[in-house]
């Protein structure tokens, strides 16, 4: 293929993407919503010459508020949003120094379309054939409240419920790959190996709190009292295994090797009261 600048054949520098956006909103005497959803998709810097190197992300909201009387309202706020990172299982961030350190006369495919027994043949059949990364992350996110209004501008009660929700599902393996020695001499060349991990988070509040406000010719008085409630959780599991079967189901279970599992749990809460005393004169 003569010679080259490595970095600049790997490393596509105009990688492409794209943003979509759409949005709905509107009201009536009672209600008002709000509707909208995005799709945003890039291609990763090796997407040159790889196919599993990209990035996309999906999300969606719903926001309302409707006045059940003159006296109380409710409304909801609720976001969705999910992610997928693939990339070669070979490539990490710490690895960009070897595309400077390829010979420019080395070349990556010989004359019978196999990769070369070479720096350059083994990394580009590592990044194609070596296997995947693939991260998928989904969070789902949601706020509930409710307002009284008791004594209008005077006294009035709010309380809200929020979660978030999220899991994450992360799925690496490294795969054998071929190179050719000469014709009719191929081999399989690296290592075979899954690693999965699977984690969820949770969290939640709790807020319920009235603001007293009282005016009255040169003094103001403003007292707020409320109650507060958190909790949050997370779970991790992960499992790796070497070994595997077969290339196009790489998964720890269709593995041979010793089975690696550990897992994790942690959780905290908290609860309390707080209050506010303003008093302004004049």
């Amino acid at each position: 293929m003569g010679n080259k600048d490595w970095t600049t054949y790997f490393i596509d520098k105009n990688t492409f993407s794209n943003s979509h956006q759409v949005s709905m909103s509107g009201k009536t005497d009672k209600t008002t919503f709000y509707v909208s959803g995005g799709f945003d998709q890039e291609n990763g810097i090796l997407s040159k010459i790889v196919k599993n190197d990209s990035y996309k992300r999906y999300n969606i909201r719903l926001k309302g508020t409707y006045d059940v009387t003159d006296w109380f309202t409710i409304s909801n706020n609720t976001s969705y949003v999910t992610t997928e990172r693939l990339k070669p299982g070979y490539f990490w961030s710490s690895d960009m120094s070897m595309f400077y350190n390829l010979a420019p006369q080395d070349h990556d495919v010989n004359p019978d379309g196999t990769w070369a027994n070479n720096a350059a043949g083994r990394l580009m059949a590592r990044l194609n054939n070596g296997g995947e990364d693939i991260r998928k992350y989904d969070r789902i996110q949601s706020t509930f409240g409710g307002e009284l209004n008791l004594l209008k501008n005077l006294l009035k009660v709010n309380a809200n419920y929020s979660f978030v929700k999220g899991t994450e599902d992360y799925n690496w393996f490294e795969t054998k790959y071929s190179i050719g020695f000469g014709p009719n001499d191929v081999r399989e060349e690296g290592n075979s190996k899954a690693y999965r991990t699977f984690a969820t988070d949770y969290y939640s509040v709790v807020d319920i709190y009235g603001t007293l406000n009282w005016l009255n010719n040169r003094h103001q008085f403003t007292s707020i009292l409320g109650f507060n409630q958190e909790y949050s959780q997370y779970n991790w599991l992960v499992a790796e295994r070497e070994g595997l079967i077969s290339t196009q189901l790489p998964t720890v279970a269709l593995a041979t090797g010793e089975m690696n599992v550990n897992e994790s749990f942690k959780d905290w809460a908290i609860r309390g009261l707080f209050y506010r005393l303003n008093y302004i004169y004049d």
